[in-house]
This record gives structure tokens, sequence and C-alpha cells, in this order.
């Protein structure tokens, strides 16, 4: 995220939050007082499953501070969570913030998204040692479909039913990538994720990470 500093009588602040999976910026505006033209809760993203809503605004002791509101709706059931953006500071850059946690991270994704944000295509994932599999969502004649698959499926690519290689081939053209690039990042992936020392290791790493961090 980047936030930008608005002088003026009234504090404010216009908010730009733009990762790796999401095509545009979208831009919030952040006002002390919170009234007009402060941005308040707005849809990040509305999937059959799953609607997800934020709200930034400013921390009442401590205005260094935005306060990143979340709630994530399922069905019936409704989590929330809060998270503290520190813009006091110069913005570094992507890489410097984003990009160095992405490295060591127990969730993946790989998504195509539309101009609005929404998702579209795609696949994600979690980082285990056991059940490991992914799950693929795309459009397709019937509609947007929505698929569960263990990744040692793909260790032997002549081995994967016709069928899955459609459906990959689907999520890849959707995913804008070269032809055959998804099957062959879901191969390597699945090498990846057999070798059970170098996931013990990297899911021990993401943990120190996050001890280290509760707190801050």
């Amino acid at each position: 995220m980047m936030a930008i500093h608005v002088q003026d009588r009234q504090q404010a602040r216009v908010c730009s939050y733009q990762t790796w999976d999401i095509t545009s910026p979208v831009l919030v505006t952040v006002m002390a007082d919170r009234c007009y033209p402060h941005t308040g809760w707005f849809i990040q993203s509305d999937e059959p499953h799953c609607r997800k809503e934020y709200n930034y605004q400013f921390n009442i002791q401590n205005s260094n501070y935005v306060e990143w509101h979340e709630r994530e709706t399922r069905g019936n059931v409704v989590k929330e969570r809060l998270s503290l953006v520190y813009v006091a500071r110069a913005y570094l850059t992507a890489v410097a913030v984003t990009e160095k946690r992405n490295l060591v991270w127990d969730l993946r994704s790989l998504l195509a998204r539309d101009p609005k944000g929404r998702l579209t295509a795609g696949i994600y994932f979690p980082l285990k040692l056991k059940e490991q599999q992914f799950t693929m969502f795309f459009d397709s004649n019937n509609g947007k479909q929505r698929k569960k698959l263990k990744f040692d499926t793909f260790l032997e690519l002549q081995k994967i039913p016709d069928e899955v290689v459609d459906e990959v081939e689907q999520c890849n053209d959707q995913l804008r990538l070269r032809d055959g690039e998804l099957l062959s990042i879901l191969k390597k992936l699945a090498s990846i994720m057999a070798d059970q020392d170098y996931m013990t290791e990297l899911l021990e790493v993401n943990n120190m990470i996050v001890q280290l961090s509760a707190g801050n």
C-alpha cells in the first residue's frame, strides 16, 4: 500500500494498494473526521462463495496509523480482521516490503481479475506437509467452475487425465499465460510440494516470522 498525505485543515490520506494479483490499484480516501470524501466501507471482491469488504480509517489514538478493517462473509459465517498500517514514514517499495514477505508465506495464489478487481480465474493453495491440493477456478460453457485437485496428479504429465488437462488449459487461457504454461507451473509446484525437507524448512521459517511479528 502507498499512502499520500494531503495537506489541508483536515488531516487526510489517499491510499493506493496494489498487490501482485490485482490488475488495477484501488484508491481509498481516508479522512480524519470520516466525513466526505471519506471512502468508508467498500466491496473488495464479491464471489458466490465469499464476499470481502474493506474499510480504512485513522486510528483515534495515533494518527500515524491507518486501521484496515476487513469483513469476510462465507454463507452465514462472518469473520472480521483488523490490521494497522503505519503511514508516517516514506513509502519504500513493493519489493522492499511485500515481495520479501511473499518469499516465505503459507498461502500461494496465481489469480486474474477484471478491471474492477473481481476474480475471474486462477489457482490458490495453502502450504501443507500432508493432503496437498489446490483450488482452480475459471469460467466454462457451463458457468464458473471451481475444482480441488491434488498436486501429486501433476508429478507425471503423461498420466494426467485428459479432462483435467482440458480444464487446466481453460484456466491457462483466462490467466493470459502462454500455451501450456500453467500445466508446467503445476508440475514444478508438485515437485516442490513433494520435497518434504524443503517444505518443513519453509513452514518453520514462516512460523518464526509470524511469531516475531506478533504484537508489532
